[in-house]
């Protein structure tokens, strides 16, 4: 299975993380409040598997925390601020 890639476009031309589709499906349902397990639950995977993704997403994005995951993301154009623009990207990609 071949993964797709999203990089960012956004405004930051020093760093431009690339993140898989899936991490990127990962960071909406952190936007979405959701804890690990409970997006393990709505993607099929386990809790830690989310963890070690949000380690990764993290690391790509150099920050520290979820919720800064998920602002860096956003403001890198990786992420949309609702479901609509999610959506529409996953459908695109």
């Amino acid at each position: 299975m071949q993964m797709q890639s999203i990089s960012a476009r956004g405004r930051n031309e020093r760093a431009r993380p690339v993140l898989s589709r899936r991490q990127i499906e990962i960071l909406y349902w952190v936007q979405e409040g959701k804890s690990g397990p409970d997006i393990g639950t709505i993607l099929g995977i386990s809790g830690r598997t989310v963890d070690k993704h949000l380690e990764k997403i993290c690391e790509a994005l150099g920050v520290r925390r979820r919720l800064q995951a998920v602002l860096r993301a956003r403001d890198l154009g990786l992420l949309g601020p609702d479901v609509h623009a999610y959506e529409a990207e996953l459908r695109a990609g």
